[in-house]
C-alpha cells in the first residue's frame, strides 16, 4: 500500500495527501512517510517561488553567488554558522537555487510534524484531536517563513524537536539543537531558557524574577557580550540589535503580534492553573521550562520581534500545552473549544493566502496540483 502511494505521490503531491489522511486515520499508528510527503508537498510551492529582491532568499541567493567562488573550507568557515554556510554552499554547487528554499520547508514541517504526532502518541492522544491540531499548525505556522527566511524556521523546528526528544530521555536531541544554533544565531535564546531551567532546578518564581530583570536590562547585558572576542557571541550581539531596531509597519503585522502576545498570555494561565495535570503528563522540568519561556516572551513585550517569532516554537508544542486544559473540559465546553479552533484554522488559511497571493511563482496551484513536480522541468 505505501508503496503505491509513494508512486502516485511523485507525479501527483497534492492530490496524494488526502489519502495519506485517510491512512492516518485508519491505522493504528502513524507513518513518518506520511509526514515526509506532507512535507515534501509543501516544499514543492517553494520550488517554483520567484523571491522579491526585498526578500531574504533573495539576499540568501547573494549570498551563495558569494560563497560558490570560494573553495570548500573558505565557505564552510565564512560565518561561525558553519552549519548554514555548509548548507548554502551544497546547494549553490546544486545549480537550483530554489533548492534552498525547498529544503527549508521539508526540514520545517517534516521536525515540526514529527514533534506534533510524537507527542500526541507518547501521551495517548485521540488520532482525530491530533490531526486537528496538524491542520491548526499548517494554518498558523506561516509558509513565507522557511520559503523566505530560510534559516530561523529550520533552526526552530530543529530545535523543537531536540527539546522533544530530550525530554524522552534520548540524547540524540542534544545534537540537534547544536546543528539549530550553527543554523541561526537565534537559537540561543532556546538554548538559555532550557539551560538556565536546568541550572535553577525548576525554580519557576526565582527564574521568572531574573528573566523580567534581564528583559530590562538588555542594552547593558548586550554592551557586555559586545566586550567578548568571540565571533559567535559578536553575531548574538548584533542579532540583538537587529530585533531591537526591528519595528510594526503595517496592521496586518500589528494583529499578528497583538494576536501571539494574547495567545502567550492564555498558555501562561493554562499552565498556572493546570499545574498539577501538566507535571502529572509531562513532569516538573518540562513544565519549568514552558512556563519560563511563555515568561520570556512575555517579559520581551516591548520587542515585537521576541514575541512573534518565538510564538512560533510554541506553535510546535500545542498539543502539550493545551492537554491538560482540554482533558478537564466537559463535553460540550470541548467542542465550543473545538468550533473556536475552526474558525482559527479559516483565519489562518486566510492571512497565508493574503501572505502569498502577491507573490509571483513560476506556475499556477492548479499546475502544481494537476502535474506535480515532474510535469515541469525545474528538478
Amino acid at each position: 500500500m505505501i508503496l503505491l502511494l509513494v508512486l502516485f505521490f511523485i507525479f501527483f503531491p497534492v492530490l496524494s495527501i488526502p489519502i495519506v489522511i485517510f491512512l492516518f486515520l485508519k491505522t493504528n499508528q502513524y507513518n513518518k512517510i506520511y509526514i515526509l510527503m506532507i512535507s515534501v508537498t509543501l516544499g514543492g510551492v517553494a520550488l517554483y517561488f520567484i523571491p522579491p529582491t526585498n526578500y531574504d532568499l533573495y539576499q540568501h541567493f547573494l549570498k551563495m553567488d558569494l560563497l560558490i567562488r570560494m573553495d570548500f573550507f573558505e565557505a564552510v568557515t565564512f560565518s561561525p554558522l558553519i552549519v548554514e554556510n555548509l548548507w548554502f554552499y551544497l546547494v549553490a554547487l546544486s545549480g537550483n537555487y530554489n533548492l534552498l528554499a525547498v529544503s527549508a520547508v521539508i526540514i520545517t514541517y517534516y521536525f515540526s510534524l514529527l514533534t506534533i504526532f510524537g507527542i500526541g502518541r507518547y501521551c495517548n492522544v485521540d488520532k482525530k484531536w491530533i490531526l486537528f491540531l496538524f491542520f491548526l499548525f499548517l494554518a498558523w505556522f506561516q509558509l513565507i517563513l522557511p520559503m523566505s527566511g530560510v534559516r530561523f524556521s529550520t533552526a526552530i523546528s530543529l530545535t523543537a524537536y531536540g527539546v522533544y526528544s530530550i525530554y524522552l530521555k534520548r540524547k540524540i536531541g542534544y545534537y540537534f539543537i547544536v546543528i539549530a544554533a550553527l543554523i541561526h544565531i537565534g537559537v540561543v535564546y532556546i538554548v538559555a531558557i532550557f539551560m538556565l531551567v536546568k541550572l535553577f532546578r525548576y525554580k519557576i518564581f526565582l527564574l521568572s524574577g531574573l528573566i523580567i530583570v534581564g528583559s530590562i536590562l538588555i542594552e547593558n547585558i548586550s554592551q557586555i557580550l559586545s566586550l567578548i572576542p568571540v565571533s559567535y557571541v559578536q553575531l548574538l550581539v548584533q542579532r540583538i540589535f537587529i530585533y531591537q531596531e526591528l519595528t510594526i509597519t503595517n496592521f496586518f503585522d500589528e494583529f499578528l503580534y497583538y494576536l501571539m502576545l494574547l495567545l502567550n498570555l492564555i498558555l501562561l494561565l493554562i499552565l498556572a492553573f493546570k499545574k498539577p495535570s501538566f507535571v502529572k503528563l509531562y513532569g516538573k522540568e518540562a513544565y519549568a521550562f514552558y512556563m519560563i519561556f511563555i515568561i520570556t516572551n512575555l517579559s520581551f513585550y516591548y520587542i515585537p520581534t521576541v514575541v512573534s517569532r518565538y510564538t512560533y516554537f510554541l506553535f510546535i508544542f500545542f498539543p502539550i500545552l493545551i492537554l491538560p486544559f482540554f482533558n478537564a473540559l466537559q463535553k460540550y465546553l470541548r467542542i465550543l473549544i473545538i468550533l473556536l479552533f475552526i474558525n482559527l484554522i479559516g483565519l489562518g488559511l486566510y492571512i497565508q493566502y493574503i501572505q502569498l497571493n502577491p507573490l509571483e511563482f513560476e506556475v499556477t496551484l492548479l499546475e502544481y496540483i494537476f502535474k506535480g513536480f515532474w510535469g515541469f522541468s525545474k528538478i
